[in-house]
């Protein structure tokens, strides 16, 4: 009985601290469907703010959103700022990135914490 609740309690914790794969990451050297979804994380998300997490071994497909619509688009050529999700800091690391056309942006490893 007592190794049946400890195995149960294992598989509870190690759910608990798995990461869901994120629908904005794509393996590495991998292609990009044509439809790949993205969520917007806030209310009234704004064109050019994009949530995504650091991920040093994959390459991140970039989203916007419109203002009053849940629906999701891939951005168009320009300058971005990009938020992200460091695990080291408390506060999302804010930086621009520049998206090129037929491209895939990498978001290069950003350590330092504001």
């Amino acid at each position: 009985m007592l190794r049946t609740s400890s195995a149960l309690l294992l598989i509870a914790l190690l759910g608990m601290f798995a990461k869901p794969s994120d629908a904005n990451r794509l393996p590495p050297g991998g292609t990009a469907p044509s439809s790949h979804p993205c969520r917007c994380r806030k209310k009234r998300c704004r064109d050019g703010l994009l949530e995504v997490r650091l991920d040093p071994n994959a390459l991140v497909r970039v989203c916007t959103f419109r203002k009053f619509s849940p629906a999701d688009f891939l951005l168009k050529p320009g300058n971005y700022t990009v938020s992200v999700t460091n695990p080291r800091c408390k506060k999302p690391v804010r930086f621009k990135v520049k998206i090129r056309a037929g491209k895939t942006t990498e978001l290069r490893r950003r350590w330092s914490c504001k």
